[in-house]
């Protein structure tokens, strides 16, 4: 019977792979005993309870970029973090430690790695965070979803190419069939736009002007999750222009519970580059128009967006460059030759991977070994 602890913090982006990891052990082993270790601040509280699994906090934040009073704190709280991250790690008594990113993964794999207990860490983009870098001479494995890391100085044998862990929902749904059931079965293509969690509102803005330019035209379907806080300013504007959304084939939503469903049935989506994002959409053989997030540690969605355009299955638009005119020509690009949606499906699809719970939980087993 294995016990793994798993730390993870602040975002979706690095509490999602850990549950994903976490499930798979269970599936593997029903008696494996896990528990989650993360900060209170961050949303691992709530995501992880969901997910059915235990979790303890320790005491831990960010730095901020710049010389202050709060960074001093911030390494006081390093120090406590580390004697919490010890009581647990000596309570619980773990085979294995894993770490899938945020803050509290340092403290966590750092004092696993001084107790000598196995410690695996997973780097979810494509240029490797502040603390997969700060962990990388303690760890014994480095996990990688890119083929190429920007910023990893490791030991080579420690490193090892899994990808990101799939959501289980994503796998087994086919295009047709998920078409079929939104009721978009004509023929016409499906794009599907969503600017993140919370929305975007310059994407926004540059869907709108597009949408009031070809809703006439009636050569695709299309979906806009606007995030909560735009939803009526766009439906206010489109309804002052005379689109009556009721009867046509334009749709706009909030947010999606349902994720799986619509990415499955897109022909074209557009959307950040986040890294979970993309292993979906790579998964499914998705083309894409990828409009990286400024508002990132290193700015690491542009290398993550570089990495999918360099394989031939996306359109990068940076947000500097991000206006009515270039994402409208980015869409009819592809809207209008079927064929570079296709290439760019395939494109997408052959660096996408679905197995990488699988290929971690290798090498967890080649550690305990």
């Amino acid at each position: 019977m294995m016990r793994a602890i798993l730390a993870c913090g602040g975002t979706g982006g690095h509490i999602n792979p850990a549950i994903a990891i976490a499930n798979a052990i269970k599936a593997e082993d029903p008696e494996a005993e896990i528990l989650f270790i993360g900060a209170k601040v961050g949303l691992e509280g709530e995501l992880v309870s969901k997910a059915g699994f235990p979790i303890e906090f320790i005491d831990i934040e960010g730095f901020i970029r710049k010389v202050s009073f709060h960074n001093a704190m911030v390494m006081l709280k390093l120090g406590r973090s580390m004697l919490q991250s010890r009581r647990i790690i000596k309570r619980f008594k773990p085979d294995v430690v894993i770490g899938t990113g945020g803050y509290v993964t340092g403290p966590v794999l750092l004092m696993a790695s001084k107790m000598r207990i196995p410690t695996l860490i997973h780097e979810q983009n494509a240029f490797a965070g502040v603390t997969t870098r700060l962990l990388s001479k303690h760890v014994n494995r480095i996990c990688i979803a890119f083929h190429e890391v920007k910023k990893l100085d490791a030991d080579p044998s420690k490193i090892i190419y899994t990808g990101n862990p799939i959501r289980a929902a994503f796998k087994g749904v086919e295009q047709k069939t998920a078409k079929r059931q939104l009721g978009i079965d004509d023929g016409l293509p499906f794009v599907i736009c969503f600017g993140g969690s919370l929305g975007s509102q310059k994407i926004n803005e540059c869907m709108t002007d597009y949408i009031k330019k070809t809703y006439r035209d009636n050569k695709y379907h299309l979906l806009l999750v606007t995030g909560d806080l735009y939803i009526e300013d766009v439906r206010e504007e489109l309804k002052a222009c005379h689109i009556d959304l009721s009867h046509s084939k334009i749709y706009l939503k909030n947010y999606l519970d349902d994720m799986h469903k619509y990415l499955a049935a897109a022909d074209v989506v557009i959307c950040r580059s986040g890294a979970l994002s993309l292993s979906e959409i790579n998964f499914l053989g998705k083309a894409s128009i990828l409009i990286p997030s400024p508002n990132v540690t290193d700015n690491h969605q542009e290398f993550n967006a570089d990495a999918v355009v360099s394989a031939g299955g996306a359109i990068k638009i940076s947000e500097k460059d991000l206006n009515p005119e270039t994402l409208y020509r980015a869409i009819e690009s592809l809207i209008t030759h079927p064929s570079e949606i296709t290439i760019m499906a395939e494109s997408s699809r052959k660096i996408g991977t679905g197995n990488a719970t699988e290929k971690i939980l290798k090498e967890i087993h080649q550690l305990l070994s």
